[in-house]
């Protein structure tokens, strides 16, 4: 017990007061008051209440704005898949070049004189000399 009393003798203060409960739910308070709220309500802001209230009673301007924004997103996603292919292809060619440049430098002469060699394939002592 509270230094106000019981639970009860609070809400016998409500009722006698004539504070709504709203247990039942409301989806709109007509004027500014006091009321009491239960575990598990939920409480929206007037503009957030007027939102949904909107959305819920023209459910078909949802379905249109929902469809519009999918194929947006359909039509981005296909924007995406194309870059990307070009990218692969790009990382293709770049990976391929680099090998064949790899390929090509495995023994690199300048004038006659080896200048690299593969480190997997050492210089034998023939050539060093």
């Amino acid at each position: 017990m509270s230094e106000f009393g019981s639970y009860a003798d609070i809400v016998a203060v409500f009722d006698r007061a004539g504070i709504p409960r709203f247990d039942k739910g409301t989806n709109y308070l007509p004027t500014d008051m006091l009321a009491q709220v239960h575990a598990g309500e939920r409480i929206l802001p007037a503009a957030d209440n007027r939102e949904l209230m909107s959305r819920l009673s023209s459910p078909q301007n949802n379905s249109t704005a929902l469809a519009s924004e999918l194929r947006a997103l359909r039509q981005s996603n296909d924007e995406l898949k194309a870059e990307l292919k070009g990218l692969r292809e790009e990382t293709r060619a770049v990976a391929t070049h680099a090998a064949n440049t790899a390929d090509n430098t495995r023994r690199m002469y300048v004038n006659g004189v080896l200048v690299y060699t593969d480190p997997a394939a050492p210089i034998s002592s023939k050539e060093a000399a």
